[in-house]
């Protein structure tokens, strides 16, 4: 399960890997946390966010975040 932290923390680092500097986004101006860490914990395991920060297309489920190609 997520805590807020660590799905920032997630999402943050796999948009370093793609070459995203965090200095160069806000990762709020797309995101509430809180608000999608609650949604997945609470949803069942089928429920998959898709959201595209900076360019990079995610995907988030219980079992984690990942890039879209």
């Amino acid at each position: 399960m997520y805590s807020p932290d660590s799905l920032i923390i997630e999402i943050v680092t796999l948009l370093e890997e793609r070459g995203i500097d965090l200095d160069t986004y806000t990762l709020y101006d797309y995101i509430d946390a809180d608000a999608l860490e609650k949604l997945i914990t609470s949803s069942d395991a089928s429920l998959e966010i898709r959201l595209t920060i900076e360019g990079v297309q995610l995907e988030i489920t219980r079992d984690g975040v990942r890039v879209l190609d």
